[in-house]
């Protein structure tokens, strides 16, 4: 009888040894939590919003025009709009024209500067003996360095244009692409010139 009660009390220490012991095991073995990063709330200060508000809303503006009359076809030479004539322009006068853009970007500049495409496909039309002769000419270049400046970022000319055509009639249409932190935005034109007489 004896034998069968320290037995029993035994083998029930054992398991409550052997109980704790596991318990004490599994509580060390839990990783302790981290701790949340201080300062890692996105929201924005009354403060820091009014100081950022600006620069947000010129971001979202992207590249465009410096003003209303800064894209399009200019009468002029080199780099100089002389009389600025709008985004189309046809059936132009005899002279000198250039097409011409003077923009204005972002004041936060995205990697070497804001990006901007441009394209021109022109038709030029000449009278033969035996008809009309009619060719295609597609131009493109891109232009990946656009900046703030405080009077305008010029690209001009991107096309020379003189009227008459001295290869026949002249119909182009042109493009230019912004490519904005929101996605892009395109403003196009064409011009056209007169064939020059044939003596």
């Amino acid at each position: 009888m004896f034998s069968l009660a320290f037995l029993l009390f035994a083998c029930s220490g054992a398991d409550t040894k052997s109980s704790s012991a596991s318990s004490k095991k599994t509580t060390q073995e839990c990783p302790t939590c981290p701790e949340c990063p201080k300062g890692s709330d996105a929201s924005l200060s009354a403060a820091e919003q009014e100081l950022l508000s600006n620069s947000i809303e010129d971001l979202r503006a992207g590249i465009r025009g410096f003003d209303q009359q800064s894209i399009g076809v200019c009468r002029g030479s080199g780099k100089n709009c002389e009389t600025f004539l709008g985004k189309e322009a046809l059936d132009l006068p005899e002279g000198t024209y250039i097409l011409y853009a003077k923009l204005t970007a972002p004041k936060i500049k995205k990697g070497k500067g804001w990006k901007v495409d441009y394209k021109k496909e022109c038709t030029i039309t000449k009278k033969t003996k035996n008809g009309e002769s009619v060719t295609n000419n597609t131009y493109s270049k891109e232009y990946d360095g656009i900046v703030f400046s405080k009077k305008g970022f010029r690209l001009a000319p991107l096309a020379t244009i003189k009227s008459p055509g001295k290869y026949g009639q002249q119909e182009c249409q042109w493009k230019l692409t912004f490519h904005n932190v929101n996605g892009t935005e395109e403003i196009s034109g064409k011009w056209s010139v007169p064939a020059a007489k044939t003596p």
